[in-house]
């Protein structure tokens, strides 16, 4: 049995009593005439465009309301789809094409599928005039063919007649269909627009095995397309952006180093690479400090300068994809920023990207929770210390997602340290050092940035034994880095050979006081 099959047997009791039942009605549902006459795609568009605000504003109540996973409002229908779509299933038929307008929701539970069912119903402006879904009984045949299932609602809106489309998706059918299904390629990208867009994000909700699984499966792909089509080819191109993503949610830095060098290269000879792939070269080069600082901030502006020449110069006129990827791109340039020690600057660019994804997620999201931690770290080194703790407090105290949760709390501790409240600092920085273990081992470098920070404490407390316990071990863990990157110059080794340097500073300053 397929993943979607297992997915529907595993549907639990509560959730099938709560399926949403298919409504077809005899009778065709019809877009409205235009002038009298059956409409063209631009009669359509021209249909959509006029609801879209309105169709965007319900998108976002029924998010709200619904407490979704995900939602997105899509841009109008392209002409091509459209006009291929009627040719081939609607006979010519442009009034039966009832998708040109649409938005998706993700929800976790079958019961918020009725909920939203229900929501839609008791509104004014609106009419639900078609439910179509692969959950009610009359389908339970594909249990055994093991099909994907959603629901779709064809949805009046009374303003203009215009018939759209809202599809909404159960959050463990979405996942099998991101992870396992024959959209693997595609994988990293819906990461993106769904906004879990670094690799501590995914990590906690997705298993170690699951993520290795994605690594083994995209390597694979990678070198296929490179048999099938050359190393150098778009295919290859794809796939190896994919690869990169998920080694990066690995932390498999070997693999994203080799493979994110081997795309930048790849920039000067793929002349036929779309606007967006290229963006998210950039990106991945900017972003996982396989470059010094001075060309990662470079990659960075050069994916914003792209960004921009692809856009309407109205925002309004901007479709989700295109403000997440904004957002994106500004989270980058706010950590490079701070490394500048520019944090006037990058307080400002995570305010925004909290507010863009203020919009399109919960408030207790990963993203939303990681966003609120860098904002009060930027608090504190602006010297409102109290707002920022505060800040970092209410992720802390609120934020389920265990890796979001420890860089928290790591946080924290910096907070305190820089009060010399050692007590207070040493709590959080071990329970973010325990929690590092854990998850990646007691050897991993960000265990042993953790360990620097403890020891840090121990010394400042007076406890000179430990201190030196834990600069030693730091230096080792650092050590083993440096050693195997000797010939490499990265971010991510200068970081490293910083944290090394502290540590044997730290050790040093332990034996001139025992």
């Amino acid at each position: 049995m397929s993943a979607y099959g297992r997915g529907f047997q595993d549907l639990c009791p509560a959730d099938r009593y709560c399926v949403p039942s298919a409504n077809f009605p005899e009778q065709s549902q019809l877009q409205p005439l235009v002038d009298g006459e059956c409409p063209d795609y631009a009669g359509l568009k021209e249909q959509g465009r006029d609801i879209l605000p309105k169709v965007s504003e319900l998108a976002e109540v029924m998010g709200h309301a619904l407490r979704a996973n995900f939602v997105s409002v899509g841009p109008l229908k392209a002409e091509a789809r459209s006009t291929e779509k009627v040719s081939k299933d609607y006979g010519g038929d442009w009034r039966r094409l009832l998708d040109v307008c649409r938005f998706t929701v993700v929800v976790d539970s079958m019961r918020k599928m009725q909920d939203a069912l229900a929501l839609l119903k008791d509104r004014d402006d609106v009419d639900v005039v078609r439910v179509k879904s692969g959950f009610c009984v009359e389908c339970k045949h594909m249990a055994t063919t093991g099909g994907y299932r959603d629901v779709k609602l064809n949805v009046r809106h009374k303003f203009n007649g215009h018939i759209f489309e809202v599809q909404m998706q159960l959050l463990s059918f979405y996942l099998i269909k991101r992870e396992l299904g024959h959209a693997l390629y595609t994988w990293s990208r819906t990461l993106d627009l769904s906004c879990i867009v670094v690799p501590s994000d995914i990590m906690g909700t997705t298993s170690k095995e699951r993520v290795q699984d994605m690594l083994r499966i995209a390597w694979r792909r990678c070198e296929e397309a490179r048999r099938e089509s050359g190393d150098r080819s778009l295919k290859a191109m794809t796939s190896k952006i994919h690869l990169a993503k998920i080694a990066n949610i690995a932390s498999d830095r070997q693999t994203v180093k080799q493979t994110t060098l081997s795309l930048v290269e790849d920039l000067n000879f793929l002349k036929s690479a779309s606007n967006s792939d290229i963006i998210e070269i950039l990106l991945l080069a900017a972003s996982t400090q396989c470059f010094d600082s001075a060309m990662s901030l470079n990659f960075c502006e050069q994916a914003m300068e792209k960004m921009k020449a692809s856009l309407p110069e109205a925002e309004e006129e901007w479709d989700t994809t295109d403000v997440i990827m904004m957002a994106r791109i500004r989270e980058i340039l706010a950590f490079h920023a701070k490394l500048s020690a520019k944090t006037s600057d990058a307080l400002d660019h995570y305010l925004v990207v909290y507010d863009v994804f203020q919009g399109l997620l919960s408030i207790d999201h990963p993203k939303m929770m990681g966003v609120k931690t860098e904002i009060g770290v930027c608090r504190i080194d602006l010297g409102h210390r109290e707002e920022g703790k505060q800040l970092l407090h209410e992720v802390f105290d609120t934020c389920s997602h265990k890796v979001k949760k420890s860089k928290a709390s790591f946080e924290l501790g910096r907070a305190y340290e820089l009060e010399n409240n050692w007590v207070q600092a040493l709590k959080f920085y071990t329970l973010t050092f325990d929690n590092r273990v854990q998850d990646l081992g007691k050897t991993h470098p960000a265990a042993g940035t953790a360990l620097l920070a403890v020891g840090r404490c121990h010394l400042g407390a007076g406890d000179v034994e430990k201190a030196r316990d834990d600069f030693q071990q730091a230096m080792d863990i650092f050590g083993q880095v440096l050693q195997a990157n000797s010939n490499s110059v990265s971010m991510y080794n200068d970081n490293k050979r910083n944290q090394f340097e502290a540590a044997e500073l730290g050790l040093q300053q332990c034996l001139s006081d025992a």
